[in-house]
């Protein structure tokens, strides 16, 4: 898992607290500063990936869930709703090479109503 310093309930991170992931994380994670619920990642936090890649935003039981902000060290970048580690519901995607979507999403694709500009 990592190396975990924060507020802790039973045994396991529950309030505030920081994990640092171990080199070799299998889902590539650095770090993760921000709200537990009896050892699972839930509410506010930011999310740093070895990658360069950043979320801040809300998280249920470990995923993405709630309105964040992710960013690619490609320079793309999202804001809006996510529901379970997907981007769903509304949000704005723009892109490195200055591509923007705005509008609606399932399951991490563009869907319904929206908006693409070149």
């Amino acid at each position: 898992m990592g190396m975990y310093e924060g507020e802790m309930l039973d045994g396991q991170p529950h309030g505030v607290g920081t994990i640092i992931y171990l080199t070799n994380d299998k889902f590539g994670r650095a770090n993760y500063t921000g709200e537990w619920r009896f050892g699972m990642i839930t509410g506010e936090g930011l999310m740093i990936w070895k990658s360069g890649a950043v979320y801040s935003g809300q998280i249920l039981m470990n995923l993405m869930d709630g309105q964040g902000n992710f960013s690619w060290p490609n320079g793309d970048y999202y804001a809006g709703q996510y529901i379970n580690g997907k981007r769903n519901g509304v949000g704005d995607m723009l892109y490195g090479d200055g591509d923007v979507y705005r509008g609606a999403w399932r399951n991490g694709q563009y869907h319904g109503q929206g908006e693409y500009r070149w």
